[in-house]
């Protein structure tokens, strides 16, 4: 065979195993355009770097997320034959409640993970998905405002989520998912656009109805702002342009209407179910000097320091923004976000400080003028050196808050691996009562958290795992979450005594500091039984000092026989009922 031909045939192989290779498809195309963008990738490593303390650490040391991880157990459990001690204490509360969704979601995580993992699971879909929101909705408005969303992520890891208000903390991402899909989509609110965003709106109650509110007045302000924005434009000689912008308005007004309407009943819905009492607002002081920590302090003054460095980097940026806007001299359309930041910070201020049985609502709505104000920014034109400025900052308080927040993880960690020690000798199918007399002081008088407090529902982290019923449900004592406690066994009731009963938010003599319980008598009152009790942050010398904790070691004594204490500190013991 000659040279040539010989090439030839290596040429024709060569061109068919090229054929045999598939070209890129278009979504393979499109990820491998936005993998290529150095601001995407680095986009992706600060979310990535934001999961490490959750997965870093055991436990994630939140003041209610234990019961969140005990009841989503209970939902995934509940006609378990081998568990049918749940249903003496529990029934399920079947009205639509806002915080079914994650609750719904932890309990599947948890048919195919063991509890802790599946809490990590959920925990990190909000902290991807917060910053994930924040970004469509700042390129919704202008693509080159991507950089802005480095201001979303001081806010990921706030109080509320260290509370355990995860409904809430979801409902933060959706807040932007709403806007944002409303601001990309308003022009051209098709059938099928109205339909998703009605979904996204249900979702945004089903997560909770503060967001659902500030979600409902950033839409329609904006709606309204949208007729005013287009009669500006219009010109003396094309007047024609006006019928044709207010017919795109009310296009657009129909549409809207047609997607919050499932919400707007469901809202109604909520009301009527829960009654609509509330108190008074705080003084306006002490909302004033509440607003720059921006609901960030969490367990140590030092993240308080911190708010208030953002805090006045904001004030900065209002200043840069507003310098921007004397020089250009012109109207854009996201102008309107400085308003809305302006009628949020006023709900900040006026709205009730518990209504319908819910509370710390200052505390949500001030995260809202804020994130207003990043959607300001958005439709202005910042300098390179501004762009830099803005990420650097943000980051430096980004990590620093992270900084503190892994030092108090792990410190809290050892903490609560010393709460659950003891967890082997508790049987399952069993019962058990905390009492915690202290929320975050231990016995020589050590202050654990600033805000948080970790160790008053750490029970729930044993309940989860050892398929018992913890007499500490504090979701259970409302009508607010997906578990209730059955009447005649409600522990807040029968072992502690309930305290302002006639207020929108009341509370129980179980949950004081140190409790105020009756523990023998329990079982005659109800028909229930306190296996097991765990004492948490008790000791000789404080049952010497203070008559309640002396009191309940008193009915211990009588009752009960100590079947483990903590080695070491001695933070934690834990009682089994006489036989």
């Amino acid at each position: 065979m000659s040279k040539s031909k010989s090439n030839q045939l290596r040429d024709q192989e060569s061109l068919e195993s090229a054929d045999q290779i598939p070209a890129k498809t278009p979504g393979r195309r499109a990820i491998w355009r936005w993998m290529s963008d150095p601001e995407n990738i680095a986009f992706v490593g600060l979310v990535a770097l934001q999961l490490v303390p959750l997965w870093w650490f055991q436990y994630f040391p939140s003041q209610d997320g234990p019961d969140y991880l005990q009841n989503a157990n209970i939902i995934r459990s509940y006609n378990d034959p081998n568990f049918n001690i749940v249903r003496e204490y529990y029934v399920i509360n079947k009205s639509l409640t806002p915080n079914w969704a994650t609750h719904l979601i932890l309990a599947g995580l948890m048919v195919i993970f063991k509890p802790l993992v599946a809490e990590k699971i959920l925990l990190s879909g909000y902290v991807i998905l917060l910053p994930l929101s924040v970004r469509s909705a700042l390129i919704a408005i202008d693509p080159r405002s991507r950089f802005l969303v480095v201001l979303a992520f001081p806010f990921i890891y706030n109080s509320l989520f260290h509370f355990g208000f995860y409904a809430f903390s979801y409902s933060l991402a959706l807040f932007f998912f709403v806007i944002g899909y409303w601001l990309k989509h308003r022009d051209s609110l098709t059938p099928g656009k109205v339909f998703k965003l009605s979904i996204l709106v249900i979702l945004l109650y089903f997560a909770h109805p503060t967001s659902y509110v500030t979600g409902t007045v950033a839409v329609f302000f904006l709606l309204a702002w949208t007729a005013v924005y287009k009669a500006t434009k219009v010109t003396p000689r094309k007047r024609f342009e006006l019928a044709e912008g207010l017919r795109s308005v009310r296009s657009a007004a129909i549409g809207t209407i047609c997607a919050f309407i499932p919400g707007f009943i469901l809202m109604i819905v909520f009301f009527v179910q829960h009654g609509t009492q509330s108190l008074p607002p705080w003084p306006f002081k002490t909302l004033l000097t509440f607003l720059p920590y921006m609901s960030l302090i969490s367990y140590t003054g030092a993240e308080g320091s911190l708010a208030v460095i953002l805090f006045c980097f904001f004030i900065l940026l209002i200043g840069y923004t507003a310098f921007l806007k004397l020089r250009q001299q012109r109207l854009v359309y996201s102008d309107a976000m400085i308003a809305l930041a302006v009628i949020y910070l006023y709900l900040y201020f006026s709205s009730p400080r518990a209504l319908s049985g819910g509370g710390l609502i200052e505390q949500r709505l001030v995260f809202y003028p804020f994130f207003a104000l990043m959607l300001w920014f958005a439709g202005q034109s910042f300098s390179l050196m501004a762009k830099l400025g803005v990420q650097l900052v943000a980051l430096v308080i980004t990590a620093g808050l992270l900084a503190s927040y892994w030092t108090k993880y792990g410190e809290i960690n050892d903490y609560l691996k010393e709460y659950t020690s003891g967890m082997a000798l508790i049987e399952p199918n069993t019962t058990l009562l905390p009492l915690c007399i202290s929320h975050k002081r231990l016995p020589d008088g050590e202050t654990v958290s600033v805000a948080v407090s970790p160790f008053v529902h750490a029970a729930g982290y044993i309940a989860a795992q050892k398929q018992i019923v913890a007499l500490d449900n504090h979701e259970a004592d409302t009508n607010h979450f997906p578990i209730q406690y059955r009447s005649e066994r409600n522990p807040n009731h029968h072992i502690g005594r309930a305290t302002n009963q006639n207020t929108p938010t009341y509370s129980s003599t179980l949950e004081a500091q140190p409790p105020e319980v009756d523990i023998l008598t329990y079982g005659k009152r109800t028909g229930g039984q306190i296996d097991y009790v765990l004492v948490w942050s008790g000791g000789k010398n404080l049952a010497r000092s203070d008559p309640k904790v002396a009191s309940i070691y008193q009915q211990l004594r009588i009752g009960y026989d100590l079947i483990y204490e903590s080695p070491g500190r001695g933070l934690m013991q834990l009682y089994k009922i006489k036989q």
